[in-house]
């Protein structure tokens, strides 16, 4: 998508430093400059709105697969180390208050 972009943004400027270079030569008037100029501005901002909804996209969908597939199958094992953590802790809690108070 970055590659995309930036293809984008570099052929939008070798149309603009065209449109500059027949400027200079007299082809176009000023009034034929500007309205070009807009019209790259105009499909610059619709290119990057598009990428930009392409990336939310992209974000919303990867955070729902990770929401239905990802998180049920990491958070047993999150749940189980936890578990065995604090069953630990309180074996050695359990441990050392029996070796201080003989």
């Amino acid at each position: 998508m970055l590659r995309s972009l930036i293809t984008l943004t570099m052929l939008l400027l070798l149309a603009a430093q065209l449109s500059l270079s027949d400027t200079e030569n007299g082809d176009n008037s000023e009034a034929d400059m500007s309205e070009t100029l807009q019209l790259l501005a105009n499909t610059y901002r619709t290119a990057m709105t598009r990428a930009m909804d392409v990336g939310q996209t992209l974000l919303d969908f990867s955070t729902m697969y990770y929401q239905d597939h990802v998180k049920p199958t990491t958070d047993k094992y999150i749940e189980l180390a936890s578990d065995t953590t604090n069953s630990m802790w309180e074996r050695i809690s359990n441990k050392w208050k029996e070796y201080y108070d003989n």
